[in-house]
């Protein structure tokens, strides 16, 4: 009798220590400025074997929108849950933080209130002073701890990030801002804030972990200035670039006020085709999505070689879409679909099904009651 009840108690405890074991962890990668030019989009330039690879793990969705068309606003909606609208998040200078009560809980915070460990590297809330929350995550790892004591501010393109010999590199950057360059980079793929960032998410998946974590990793590329090494430029061959079909009379119905707006000082789309910097500049960013789609493959065989590849939800977003001449606008901040279109992947264990996807309209609002749904957390 005692050993059957032994037996009994072994087996609900193994039970209740299985259970814990599979609360579903969540791999959260958000990529700057990817529009839907990637392959499993449709896009036959774009060079994107792991982020197609990731798509056929789960749920595709082939018509997802970002909540605003600008990198902090986007972010804020993404990690709060609450619309600009709600929060009254609408530009890049206002921290989430300010906007609402301290008793809303963001994304990394919800998750860590219900028993999660929260770690984080690379662009995930917008990068200006202040934007990041610094009780969201219980370790947010910079590439440069001088950022830390900067407030936060993670600083892309800036030293020690690698760069060209020459800044500026292309002709357009000195009629339009600074960011607004591209170039192979001189210093190695190993020095780049992206790599480095990677390389904290693969390190954090080799580990073993006590709880179930949420690891947040912002992949920065294709964010301005389009600076990769050079191998990513050679996959695309300049001869080759293919330029993203326009209209010339595409803009004759918009109204005075719509078309300054389409012509913003970073704009300049008649300058960048007298300057003969198109081709040169689509080649820029198709080179850095590549380069970007390279560090996701790093963190998918990191986990596919863990113990957490079975039950760990995949998502995977972009802030918002991208202009590259397209109704004569370059960048973002625009309401057409080439702006607000983005990437949405999900992969759920055990709830979504390989290589699905869907045309249904969605807009990245569901990240965050989804993640709540798929991890079991009310």
């Amino acid at each position: 009798m005692k050993l059957l009840f032994s037996l009994i108690l072994f087996g609900l405890l193994n039970t209740v220590l299985c259970a814990k074991q599979q609360k579903m962890n969540v791999l959260f990668i958000a990529v700057d400025d990817l529009n839907d030019w990637v392959a499993c989009l449709g896009n036959k330039q774009a060079i994107t074997p792991n982020i197609d690879r990731l798509a056929a793990k789960g749920m595709l969705f082939t018509n997802a929108s970002c909540a605003a068309s600008v990198c902090n606003p986007s972010r804020a909606a993404v990690m709060s849950g609450l619309r600009p609208s709600t929060s009254g998040v609408y530009e890049n200078a206002t921290p989430l933080q300010t906007q609402i009560p301290a008793s809303h809980l963001t994304l990394p915070k919800y998750f860590k209130k219900n028993g999660y460990i929260t770690h984080g590297s690379g662009k995930i809330y917008h990068d200006q002073i202040g934007g990041h929350p610094h009780d969201d995550f219980d370790h947010y790892h910079f590439w440069n701890e001088h950022y830390r004591k900067w407030g936060w501010e993670l600083g892309y393109s800036r030293y020690p990030d690698p760069e060209p010999q020459e800044r500026p590199h292309a002709k357009i950057t000195r009629l339009t801002k600074r960011n607004f360059d591209f170039a192979p980079i001189e210093g190695t793929e190993s020095m780049m804030p992206d790599f480095l960032s990677t390389n904290y998410g693969v390190d954090f998946l080799n580990k073993n972990h006590h709880a179930p974590f949420f690891l947040a990793i912002g992949i920065f590329r294709p964010h301005l200035p389009w600076f990769a090494p050079q191998k990513y430029f050679d996959l695309y061959p300049i001869d080759n670039i293919q330029l993203p079909p326009t209209n010339p009379d595409d803009l004759n119905d918009l109204s005075a006020i719509a078309l300054k707006r389409t012509n913003d000082k970073a704009s300049k789309h008649n300058k960048v085709i007298a300057l003969n910097e198109w081709k040169k500049a689509v080649q820029a960013y198709l080179a850095c999505i590549s380069f970007a789609d390279a560090q996701i493959g790093r963190l998918l065989n990191a986990l596919e070689n863990s113990p957490y590849k079975d039950n760990t939800i995949i998502v995977l977003w972009s802030d918002h879409g991208y202009h590259l001449g397209e109704k004569d606008h370059w960048h973002k901040r625009t309401l057409w679909e080439r702006s607000v279109r983005v990437p949405y992947i999900v992969v759920a264990p055990g709830t979504s099904k390989p290589g699905t996807k869907t045309d249904a309209p969605v807009d990245l609002m569901s990240v965050y009651p989804s993640l709540l749904e798929l991890a079991g957390l009310p």
